[in-house]
């Protein structure tokens, strides 16, 4: 595959990586008795993590539905990301895609129980016993393996202009911000700021790259 069609890809799945992450942080109301409409984010009691499951199955779908779009939106990025780094360092671009790859799979498994549950919960049949903390341990292997393929693309970025240096900047400060709120979870939201800034950089690059035309000279 040329290289532009692969970089065209890369603009596709970041623009609907984008408009994913805008839809989750906004376009999805949050119930004042739930902590996350994706529970197995943040360890919290059993009890806690069935609200929105058996109370809100209907909006934890729509959630899900969105997470799935920034999954496969993910998947075709990563290959965007692999083509230009691959011209640095074949090595790193493939440890970044691999890492890529089984966070996406990780992530696939997490929503694959919550589909379930939510779906089952909507069917009438509550959900009681779920597969804790095993869907916990998941979602961090999951959050670690984002940030470390970001983390190994950030710094290996080629550094040809300004921008370069702004979106390398960028893509490494969404995993140090994801690793503090850890210890600082009031700062979750500065995580998702830089992840939807590394995307919206991400538009604007492979747009460049696919040589499309946004403004175009009117014809006198």
């Amino acid at each position: 595959m040329e290289k532009r069609n692969i970089f065209c890809l890369a603009l596709l799945g970041s623009i609907s990586a984008a408009l994913s992450i805008l839809y989750l942080g906004f376009g999805i109301p949050l119930p004042q008795s739930v902590v996350s409409l994706q529970p197995s984010d943040m360890a919290v009691s059993a009890s806690d993590f069935l609200i929105p499951i058996n109370e809100y199955p209907d909006l934890m779908l729509r959630f899900m539905t969105a997470d799935s779009f920034l999954i496969l939106s993910g998947f075709l990025l990563y290959f965007g990301l692999y083509t230009v780094v691959s011209e640095k360092s074949g090595l790193i671009a493939a440890v970044g895609f691999g890492v890529g790859l089984f966070t996406i799979l990780l992530d696939i498994t997490e929503n694959a129980f919550l589909i379930s549950y939510a779906q089952q919960s909507t069917n009438g049949s509550a959900i009681t016993n779920p597969a804790l903390p095993l869907l916990y341990v998941i979602a961090n292997l999951k959050c670690t393996g984002s940030y470390a393929g970001f983390l190994v693309f950030g710094l290996a970025w080629p550094r040809e202009s300004k921008f370069d240096w702004v979106l390398s900047a960028v893509m490494i400060l969404y995993p140090v911000s994801g690793v503090l709120s850890i210890i600082l979870p009031e700062i979750i939201l500065l995580r998702g700021i830089f992840l939807l800034l590394s995307m919206l950089l991400f538009c604007w690059y492979f747009t460049v790259k696919c040589k499309v035309k946004i403004f175009r000279r009117s014809k006198k």
